[in-house]
């Protein structure tokens, strides 16, 4: 087990700049069978940035202090075990912990959305703050957070004045996804590889904005919260 799991680790370290992968389109065409017709899904292969930001995702537990922290980013190792033929560009942004995340940490996410050359993203992020994060990243794609906030007050006083609303921000045209895990991926039983695979066939299919994939659901920034107590996400509305 130890040799295979290095084996493993090499070519994931190999992988970390740009994971390889088959360039697949799927046709839209129906299929006559048995079953009658069926629609077979068109996915956007072009290239998705994921961007690592730490959270319980890649976290790990330390048996000197007893606790979990962070070490380095699984996503290489995940991408190479779940056999990913979807285009992936690597960003690691940060590692930390969503209820430590402040203001500048944000931004740091923001800006890299805001500098990545692909429409398609896919973040990895904490489960506590994500809904604060998406917000942000929603107020910037229609503008009302650009430049610290400053452009989005003087396009909402334009439409308050009738003035035909705020430009579409830096992030226009862009799909962004947010994911993260309650159970870290090194910890048995953990929900991180099923997440990030919903959020990888999400990003492909869902139209330009900002999203959370959790646990098999789909929510829109700003319509969604974390339930505590039960441990998963849930319609704010």
């Amino acid at each position: 087990m130890l040799a295979a799991r290095s084996m493993r680790e090499g070519r994931a370290a190999n992988r970390w700049c740009r994971v390889p992968s088959l360039r697949v389109q799927f046709e839209d065409r129906n299929t006559d069978d048995a079953f009658g017709s069926v629609r077979r899904p068109v996915y956007n292969t072009s290239m998705v940035r994921l961007i690592i930001t730490g959270g319980t995702f890649d976290k790990q537990y330390d048996a000197i202090r007893g606790e979990l922290t962070f070490q380095k980013t699984h996503m290489p190792e995940i991408l190479d075990t779940v056999r990913c033929t979807v285009p992936v560009e690597l960003e690691l942004n940060q590692l930390i912990d969503s209820l430590e995340m402040g203001e500048s940490d944000r931004e740091r996410i923001v800006a890299a959305c805001c500098a990545a050359p692909e429409n398609r993203i896919v973040i990895t992020h904490g489960t506590d703050t994500m809904t604060v994060t998406a917000e942000r990243l929603a107020a910037e794609m229609t503008g009302a957070a650009v430049a610290g906030g400053i452009a989005g007050r003087e396009g909402a006083a334009k439409q308050g004045a009738g003035g035909g609303g705020t430009d579409a921000g830096p992030l226009s045209g862009k799909t962004i996804v947010l994911t993260g895990a309650m159970v870290p991926f090194t910890v048995a039983g953990s929900d991180a590889l099923f997440n990030l695979g919903g959020a990888l066939v999400a990003v492909q299919t869902l139209p330009p904005g900002v999203y959370i994939v959790m646990h098999g659901r789909t929510f829109s920034a700003g319509e969604v919260k974390k339930d505590r107590i039960a441990g998963r996400f849930q319609d704010s509305t």
